[in-house]
């Protein structure tokens, strides 16, 4: 949705439009594929300014009237690549607010998932499947497992861009071997997997 960005790709009124369109669909349930919470145009960074992000938008989301579940953009900066073992960075603090105030799936006897905690964070919550009805719900996320910079790197131009090698980007050994027994073991007729961009970066 990037509320960012309200003089080029966000207007108000057609947001909630869409969303109450898709209430008007009654679903069980709302997947928003990310760039959701972007904090990329803060002029200010800190904890209270990326937790004011997550905020805003429990204006709109109730809005489906279903649960939402989320997948990780670029733009909301929270990433490995970002984290520097201390509290205070923005992946921490992007991550810790999406947790308070979105909590998502962690693995248990109906959700599949991602073990792992962080430092400072807890269990991330990043990855996720579950099955409804007759389908694979599968959300899976690069941001949280590659060390090379998937996207935009945090404060870098467009040019510090450039100089990435894509071949280290990556969905990290443990969640590609848990996205691999996924697929395998489920029986659903049908199979959704969300991501943001491809493999996080790229469109196509």
């Amino acid at each position: 949705s990037h509320p960012e960005r309200v003089k080029t790709q966000f207007e108000s009124g057609l947001y909630e439009r869409t969303l109450r369109s898709a209430a008007s669909a009654r679903p069980d349930f709302y997947i928003a594929i990310g760039d959701d919470f972007s904090v990329d145009t803060l002029k200010v960074v800190n904890r209270q300014t990326v937790e004011a992000g997550y905020i805003a938008q429990r204006r709109w989301f109730p809005l489906v009237g279903a649960p939402v579940f989320l997948v990780n953009g670029n733009h909301e900066q929270a990433s490995l690549a970002n984290i520097d073992g201390t509290p205070d960075n923005v992946a921490v603090w992007a991550q810790t607010a999406r947790n308070r105030w979105y909590p998502q799936p962690g693995p248990d006897a109906f959700y599949g998932g991602n073990p792992e905690a962080l430092p400072h964070i807890g269990l991330l919550r990043n990855y996720f499947s579950f099955e409804w009805g007759d389908a694979l719900f599968v959300v899976i996320d690069p941001y949280w497992h590659s060390t090379q910079t998937v996207d935009n790197a945090f404060g870098a131009t467009r040019d510090q861009k450039k100089g990435r090698d894509l071949w280290n980007v990556t969905l990290g050994e443990t969640q590609y071997r848990w996205f691999e027994q996924t697929l395998a073991r489920s029986t659903a007729t049908h199979r959704f997997v969300f991501t943001h961009h491809v493999l996080g970066t790229g469109r196509g």
